[in-house]
């Protein structure tokens, strides 16, 4: 009898032992997603906020540093933001309020991260977070601080912009 049922025994522990071990990687897999996912909405939290908080500061008498990036970085042609004047105005902008180009900046690994995966969850923290950032910072703003960042750091990083029409990739069709 023990010769019969031993290895029935034995095979069927393999395939339960093997059925948990898939069954612990899917839930780690589960667990680093949704800790990933997490961190990435609370990142994104931390960056708006500080972001309104600091382009609502007065810059000039009647004027925030949001009025001021409006009326000077959004040009009608990718050739307008190339111009020296505007280069200077972005360096004198940065220096007037530091960190903001930084936590912009810092805004988009996170997008990135999020795009990176075909995973449902991912994919909806992504629009979530774009439509957080518009919610907070308002789509315009979006639209200027893209086109800051591309003025100061004179296009020399490699960025997917998602906000700015004139920095949208080229789509092929």
């Amino acid at each position: 009898m023990s010769g019969i049922y031993a290895p029935i025994v034995a095979v069927t522990t393999l395939a339960v032992l093997l059925a948990q071990v898939s069954l612990q990687k899917q839930i780690n897999d589960h667990s680093y997603s949704q800790a990933h996912i997490g961190q990435a909405r609370a990142d994104i939290e931390f960056y708006a906020v500080q972001l309104a908080e600091k382009l609502d500061k007065v810059a000039l008498p009647g004027q925030t540093f949001r009025s001021i990036l409006h009326s000077n970085f959004q040009p009608n042609t990718v050739a307008e933001l190339d111009t020296d004047s505007l280069r200077t105005l972005a360096a004198n902008v940065d220096a007037a309020m530091p960190g903001v180009m930084g936590m912009w900046f810092g805004i988009y690994p996170i997008l990135a991260g999020l795009a990176a995966s075909d995973e449902t969850a991912f994919r909806m923290t992504l629009s979530s977070s774009i439509q957080k950032l518009i919610a907070l910072l308002s789509f315009e703003t979006c639209v200027t601080l893209d086109n800051y960042h591309r003025v100061r750091t004179e296009g020399r990083l490699t960025v997917v912009y998602r906000f700015s029409p004139l920095l949208e990739p080229k789509r092929a069709g």
